[in-house]
C-alpha cells in the first residue's frame, strides 16, 4: 500500500511540476511580447522626438527669414515682402500643426505604454512572489 501511496505522490508532484513549468514558461514568453511591445513603442518615441526636434528647427529657421524679411532687401515692393511675410506665416501655421500633432502622438503612445508597464510589474511582483 505505501508502494501505490508513494507512486501516486509521485505522479502527482510530476504533474504539478509539469504544470508550474508550463506557467513559467507562458509567463516568461508573455513577458518577452510585453517587453517587445514597450520596445517598439519606445522606438516609435524616439522617432517622434527627433522629428518635433527637426519640426521646431526648421520652425525656428522660418522665424530667422521672417525676421530677415523685415528689414527689406534692395529692391523689394511693399508687396513682395507682405506676400512673403505673409508665405513664412502659413509655414509657421503649418509647422506648429505638424509640431501639436506629433506632441498628440507622444501622448497616444504614453497612454499604451501604461497598461503595459503595469503588466510587467504585475508578472515581476508574481515572479518575486512565487521564488519566495
Amino acid at each position: 500500500m505505501n508502494m501505490i501511496r508513494a507512486a501516486l505522490l509521485a505522479i502527482a508532484l510530476a504533474t504539478a511540476a509539469g504544470h508550474a513549468f508550463a506557467q513559467s514558461k507562458n509567463a516568461d514568453e508573455a513577458m518577452r511580447r510585453v517587453q517587445n511591445a514597450l520596445g517598439v513603442l519606445n522606438q516609435e518615441l524616439s522617432a517622434t522626438y527627433d522629428q518635433i526636434k527637426t519640426l521646431q528647427s526648421t520652425l525656428e529657421a522660418n522665424r530667422r527669414s521672417v525676421d530677415s524679411i523685415h528689414s527689406r532687401g534692395p529692391g523689394l515692393t511693399m508687396e513682395q515682402v507682405e506676400a512673403a511675410r505673409r508665405k513664412a506665416s502659413d509655414r509657421e501655421e503649418e509647422l506648429q500643426s505638424q509640431i501639436d500633432l506629433a506632441f498628440a502622438r507622444i501622448k497616444d503612445i504614453e497612454l499604451q505604454k501604461q497598461p503595459l508597464l503595469r503588466r510587467l510589474q504585475e508578472q515581476l511582483r508574481q515572479e518575486d512572489e512565487a521564488s519566495q
